[in-house]
């Protein structure tokens, strides 16, 4: 594998080799799209977490002593 002058690979397929396949716009978009799929389930979560922790601090407001006293 020789390099002329300009810095190009002489073999257009060494040069493929070399940078690797181009991904496509479709593998781009789905990689974004799982990415913020996975983004918004770490938010549903992360939310869910939270209304949990609100409501159980709203119990303990009502009844200081515990949640379930019968």
């Amino acid at each position: 594998m020789t390099i002329n002058p300009r810095g190009y690979l002489e073999d257009p397929e060494d040069e493929i080799q070399r940078m690797g396949t181009p991904q496509t716009e479709s593998v781009v978009a789905g990689t974004r799209k799982k990415a913020v799929e996975r983004c918004l389930e770490e938010a549903k979560g992360r939310k869910l977490l939270a209304v949990q922790h609100f409501q159980k601090n709203i119990w303990q407001c009502i009844f200081p002593g515990g949640e379930d006293e019968d």
